[in-house]
């Protein structure tokens, strides 16, 4: 008797790990997806911190300035002249990321075409004006929602359920 595998043996094989890899790449793509999204609340998370760290060590007003409609956020540098430092997606083009909500004072700049909603830091890295939260959602799963839970800035980040 000789030791060994077939040929029909070998192509069964294969076959079933072409079944298996085949129903596991939609898995894996809705894990990329949502690791994407999950990187984008991070970074979102990152920038205003960054911002209440720029108030504290510069004495100046520092914040974010959100765009509902174009799902984007600009860091800004002084609240009055409102100086643009940087510009972020909160998506890629295939991705379904957006902005559901926001409860934060609106702000009006020139060079915005709609009226945005913002948060900025005083001095002390208190909230210069009330307090709010941004709901970001990622199609098909829990929304999660970045929250100021008071006027001092402390900034805290969970999850809702969409139907809340």
């Amino acid at each position: 008797m000789e030791n060994g595998f077939t040929l029909i043996e070998v192509l069964v094989l294969l076959t079933i790990i072409s079944i298996l890899l085949a129903n596991s790449i939609p898995l894996a793509k809705g894990y990329l997806d949502y690791f994407y999204f999950q990187t984008a609340i991070n970074k979102l998370v990152s920038d205003l911190n960054w911002a209440r760290n720029q108030a504290i060590a510069n004495g100046k007003n520092y914040g974010i300035a959100f765009s509902k409609q174009q799902a984007i956020y600009y860091l800004i540098s002084n609240q009055e002249s409102g100086e643009i430092i940087r510009q972020e997606k909160i998506s890629k083009q295939d991705q379904k990321i957006e902005i559901k909500e926001i409860t934060l004072p609106e702000y009006e700049h020139e060079e915005f075409s709609e009226i945005t909603h913002a948060v900025f830091f005083q001095e002390l890295g208190n909230l210069a004006g009330h307090n709010g939260r941004v709901v970001i959602e990622f199609e098909g799963s829990k929304a999660k929602e970045v929250v100021y839970s008071s006027n001092a800035g402390e900034l805290n980040i969970r999850r809702v359920d969409n139907d809340e």
